[in-house]
């Protein structure tokens, strides 16, 4: 029973102290709450990985292959672009793009495949719906699919 009791004390002791400790350091003056990257830096080869708060699926297809097929991580505030300019960044893949303003971003290389080459360019599909708008304007959500094609124009 006072072994019981000893252990007990401790355990209430550790969980106080751990919440005091946390108590104290989020509610100090000056002090701004702790908040998750919005997205995972493709130079953080050296940096402890976060675990990402949810996913979505890319699929980046040159024409003949995958070159890119996974889960990435999805924040609030994802874009398409980003999500895409991570993976090319973490696999080692080319990545160009172009702005326009009032338009948005339109990406002009990925891997080896350059806009115009044989017709094909890269145009970009959410949940199977075609792309509308620049890859930068269009938000990604946890769950969806997004498809990067390396094929003829398909407007």
């Amino acid at each position: 029973m006072k072994r019981f009791f000893i252990i007990a004390c401790i355990v209430v002791a550790a969980a106080l102290a751990g919440w005091a400790g946390w108590h104290s350091f989020s509610s100090a003056p000056g002090v701004a709450p702790m908040a998750v990257p919005a997205e995972v830096p493709s130079s953080s080869a050296s940096a402890p990985a976060l675990l990402p708060v949810a996913s979505a699926t890319l699929v980046v297809f040159d024409g003949t292959k995958n070159i890119v097929n996974g889960a990435v991580p999805v924040a609030a505030t994802s874009t398409v672009f980003l999500v895409v300019q991570t993976a090319a960044a973490n696999a080692g893949l080319a990545f160009n793009y172009k702005a326009y303003p009032g338009t948005g971003i339109l990406i002009t290389e990925i891997g080896d495949k350059i806009n115009g080459a044989g017709g094909a360019y890269w145009q970009y599909w959410v949940n199977g719906v075609y792309a509308t708008e620049g890859a930068d304007h269009t938000a990604v959500h946890a769950g969806d699919r997004i498809e990067w094609k390396f094929t003829a124009s398909q407007q």
